[in-house]
């Protein structure tokens, strides 16, 4: 089966994630805009739901290529404006078959919105050859990963928080960061920090834990599927006692970095696979 990936920017996560499903898919994945009627694939998946539901001008030439139409709920934006409308855009409505969602409220929220297409729960990974336990720095701090000027990753709660830090955005001061130097950030934090008041299906969590770091959170997208609930907190400052604990009990790091990793093994890419690959299977015989 040949599938048409469209994504957002290159090197974002939608395109990480997409790149790694590609690498593992028992079926044909191409990344980038297709050539229309030129092009000879049987789905195209827009993995960047924004474009597909506000600007209908920018994918109507894809139905002329005869393809199966999925459309790929990543974020918040996309349906904070479907939720406005009450119900999907007309060409959405008419030409996608079928929506995934990369967390289960997201699942639910798309489930519930007219035209009530299938939906189908394919969440984000982490690669366990490029992230793997490392031992624990000597002197504690906290890491948070992203973009600071991402209002919903709220990354002044971390930055109020009372202990060392170390942060890394999408750029350095030798320009933009590469990917692969991210098992270097990881190994010197102790425990990973998430404040953020939404979330789809974030990579730096994953990340952390497959690296044998402990995840701590605020409840936002797929982090409440995953991460053991006694990490979780409604409230930012809520976290403080928690990270205590960590900075105060080295025995206890150590041990839920193991459980961590082992939460991580879950999300290997080379499982996380398969849920896109059914997916494809049943959007062909819809």
């Amino acid at each position: 089966m040949k599938v048409r990936v469209v994504v957002g920017k290159r090197y974002w996560s939608a395109w990480r994630v997409m790149t790694y499903i590609a690498k593992y898919s028992r079926h044909e994945l191409t990344i980038g805009s297709p050539k229309y009627a030129e092009d000879d694939v049987d789905i195209v998946y827009w993995r960047w739901g924004g474009k597909a539901a506000i600007h209908g001008d920018a994918i109507k030439k894809l139905h002329e290529i005869d393809a199966k139409l999925v459309l790929g709920i990543s974020g918040y934006g996309t349906l904070g404006r479907v939720r406005r409308l009450g119900r999907w855009a007309p060409w959405v409505e008419k030409n996608f078959c079928a929506f995934t969602a990369n967390n289960l409220e997201l699942k639910r929220i798309t489930e519930a919105t007219p035209p009530h297409l299938p939906v189908y729960l394919c969440p984000s990974g982490v690669d366990l050859e490029l992230f793997n336990p490392t031992p624990f720095p000597e002197e504690f701090s906290i890491g948070w990963a992203g973009n600071p000027r991402n209002m919903w990753k709220t990354v002044g709660r971390f930055r109020q928080l009372p202990f060392p830090k170390k942060m890394v955005g999408p750029r350095t001061e030798a320009g933009k960061r590469k990917y692969e130097d991210m098992p270097n950030f990881y190994s010197g934090i102790s425990v990973y920090v998430s404040t953020s008041i939404k979330e789809g299906s974030p990579l730096p969590p994953k990340e952390a834990a497959a690296s044998g770091r402990p995840v701590v959170c605020t409840a936002a997208g797929d982090l409440v599927e995953w991460v053991p609930s006694e990490y979780v907190v409604k409230n930012h400052r809520d976290l403080i006692p928690i990270i205590k604990r960590f900075r105060d009990d080295r025995s206890l790091l150590v041990e839920e970095g193991r459980r961590f990793r082992e939460l991580a093994l879950a999300y290997d890419y080379k499982r996380v696979v398969d849920s896109f690959d059914r997916m494809f299977d049943e959007v062909m015989k819809l």
